[in-house]
């Protein structure tokens, strides 16, 4: 009722549903019954695979005609597949296993806001544009999917809205520069006192604008953020050279008399000034245009391209249109003295005055206001960054466990941190609460009531949390930030490079013991903490053989074992469903009863051979490995990374490297 419906919808491409499958027949053993029935797990496995297979049986001839003989093995129903016989003894699988036909556990799971979720991921065509897809993609939800009664009591929580980010950020620029254009009309007038002069240097904006985006068009270039925000910072650059050729022009109309003379020599006498203007300022953004290519100068890129152009129509209608405008509209009324200017005059005529008269003194005081302006950056005072500020919108709690956990086992983790997050939503500013969780890892990202919170209010939020948070054995809780950039907070991470695995694991280790004793720090964690722990087993090949196992059955006894085993699939009638062989989910969270599973001397063809558990033949440990190996110049990398919340960053930093620099490395690390 929701994924075929936004299927529909033009221009998407697909939709994925995740945390909803297809049902399917799960046949689960319970480990206990089969101890008390001494059935023989590889027997039973083989009778169900024969059981369930469709089967040619070759060609028979009558009466002339041929046909093919083909044994069907295949169940009618699931009741049927519970009665099958597994052994001499009468034993029916639906003794020592539960067979349901239903949607299979997920390995993963959301929760939203304390409740189950599932995840919509919904994708474009790639020629189709975002916007006017995600218009009608939420057509659908806001006006069908919400008003359907069967869906009643559903919540849509949208994390990521790419159609949003782009409107959004466009009509922010949009509205920023109109305001910018408007402000700069109300200083011209300010200074001018001239309505006449006004409007002509103002007409200067609107023409540019759209001439900059006509050939923007015609380059083949779209109107995105980037352009806009390059045409929202020419706006007010715009005007500059208007304003100089009007001036030009109305000082020749007050002792001309024709005024298209007066336009054409007003216009010619400063046209070189401006176009050197206006090329020097084209310069500077020459380099993110042809010059070499990073990432950070693909963006800017844009923003130079649409810069350039609009000061480049700028100097065209400054030259042509300028001229047209005062040659018909420009009156020769002078305008009223402004007190306030006039006092910026008069004082702007002393300062120079006495500027001429004392050149050395000038020259000294600029010596010293271009030293104070180079000694902050030299002494390290002024920070920088990538961005100087971010979105403080979602906060990301990670939990870091210690030992191998299970699905189940992570979400009441979750729970426990869940309850004490929503008690607590009002002084917290929490708006909704979003969780994640799977084997060996979880994360819950708080989404906040408003966007503007300052890197200072999530700190102390940050704090305020941490202070609340529940201890959970076997796990640790920390703030984690996917962008690492931006805001005041600091990210800063200590790297290790060599190449024996296990060595730069006991450096990350001592490095991120020595860095948490250190006041201000806070979510010290490792790449090899973020480690994945996975559950190993070795087989001991020669006692399998002597106790007459062949490699088939330890490999089918695994396959079930610690997973699920594929067996052939059931016709539902309709359509066919997978079946899957496996042991119950419980009975597979405790190695101990895993090494105590029997097969072999049952009451089948084994029945002879001495009963064989699985621990006899395999040894099984919880081992952890990484998720990725990280390699920088043909070395193996490992990183410590931490958020530094103090005030004193720079000593902070000094200690750290203090302590760094006490380690004792071998050659090559």
């Amino acid at each position: 009722r929701i994924l075929n419906r936004i299927r529909r919808v033009p221009g998407v491409a697909r939709v994925d549903l995740d945390g909803v499958r297809p049902r399917e027949i799960d046949i689960d053993l319970v480990l206990e019954r089969v101890r008390e029935h001494n059935v023989d797990v590889g027997e039973l496995i083989q009778k169900l695979q024969a059981a369930t297979s469709n089967v040619v049986l070759g060609r028979v001839e009558q009466s002339g005609m041929r046909f093919t003989a083909r044994a069907l093995g295949e169940f009618q129903s699931v009741e049927e597949l519970g009665d099958l016989v597994i052994d001499e003894r009468g034993l029916r699988l639906r003794d020592v296993a539960e067979v349901t036909y239903e949607e299979p556990p997920i390995p993963h799971g959301r929760h939203l806001d304390l409740q189950y979720a599932i995840g919509l991921t919904v994708f474009k065509e790639s020629t189709a544009n975002t916007v006017e897809v995600v218009r009608r993609v939420m057509s659908v939800i806001e006006n069908d999917i919400n008003n359907d009664p069967l869906l009643q009591g559903v919540t849509l929580f949208v994390w990521d809205d790419q159609g949003e980010e782009i409107t959004g950020g466009i009509n922010g620029l949009l509205k920023a520069g109109t305001i910018g254009a408007l402000l700069a009309v109300l200083s011209l007038y300010f200074f001018l006192r001239r309505f006449d002069s006004t409007l002509i240097v103002s007409l200067s904006i609107p023409f540019s604008i759209i001439a900059a985006c006509g050939v923007l068009y015609f380059m083949g270039k779209t109107l995105n953020i980037l352009s806009m925000m390059g045409l929202m910072l020419a706006v007010g650059m715009l005007v500059d050279n208007a304003v100089v050729v009007l001036e030009s022009i109305d000082r020749l109309h007050r002792t001309e008399k024709d005024r298209n003379k007066a336009a054409l020599d007003g216009a010619r006498q400063v046209s070189i000034a401006v176009a050197a203007s206006t090329l020097t300022t084209l310069i500077v953004f020459l380099p993110l245009i042809i010059g070499a290519r990073t990432d950070l100068t693909t963006w800017l890129k844009e923003i130079g391209i649409a810069i350039t152009i609009a000061l480049t129509c700028s100097l065209f209608s400054s030259l042509t249109l300028i001229p047209l405008m005062s040659a018909h509209f420009l009156g020769k009324k002078r305008s009223r003295p402004i007190p306030v200017i006039a006092w910026l005059e008069e004082r702007y005529s002393r300062i120079l005055r006495w500027t001429l008269g004392h050149r050395w003194k000038t020259f000294g005081i600029l010596v010293g206001i271009l030293v104070l302006g180079i000694v902050p950056f030299a002494a390290g005072l002024v920070e920088s960054a990538i961005f100087s500020g971010t979105v403080n919108e979602r906060l990301f709690l990670r939990f870091e466990f210690a030992d191998f956990t299970y699905k189940s086992q992570a979400e009441r983790a979750i729970d426990r941190v869940e309850v004490v997050l929503d008690a607590n939503r009002e002084r917290f500013h929490i708006a909704s609460i979003y969780s994640f969780y799977q084997e060996n890892r979880a994360q819950i990202t708080m989404v906040l009531d408003r966007k503007n919170f300052t890197d200072e209010e999530v700190r102390e939020l940050r704090n305020d949390i941490r202070e609340v948070l529940p201890e959970i054995a076997g796990a640790k809780l920390y703030f984690d930030d996917d962008a690492d950039t931006g805001g005041d907070t600091t990210y800063f991470a200590v790297k290790f490079f060599g190449q024996d695995t296990g060595l730069l694991e006991s450096f990350a280790n001592e490095a991120a013991r020595r860095i948490e004793t250190l006041e201000g720090v806070q979510d010290v964690r490792t790449s090899f903490r973020d480690a994945q722990r996975e559950i190993e087993v070795k087989i001991d090949r020669e006692r399998a053989q002597r106790l007459g196992l062949t490699a088939q059955d330890v490999a089918d006894i695994f396959s079930f074992t610690l997973g699920a085993m594929r067996l052939p699939r059931f016709n539902a009638g309709d359509r066919e469903v997978e079946t899957w062989l496996a042991l119950r989910l419980e009975d597979r969270e405790n190695l101990e009863d895993l090494k105590k599973l029997q097969f072999g001397g049952g009451a089948g063809a084994d029945a002879g051979r001495r009963p064989v558990q699985l621990g006899e033949v395999a040894d099984f440990r919880v081992v952890e490995r990484p998720r990725e190996i990280e390699r920088e110049n043909r070395k193996v990398r490992v990183a410590v990374r931490a958020t530094y919340e103090g005030e004193k960053w720079n000593d902070t930093q000094q200690e750290i490297e203090g302590l760094m620099d006490a380690f004792d490395l071998p050659p090559g690390y």
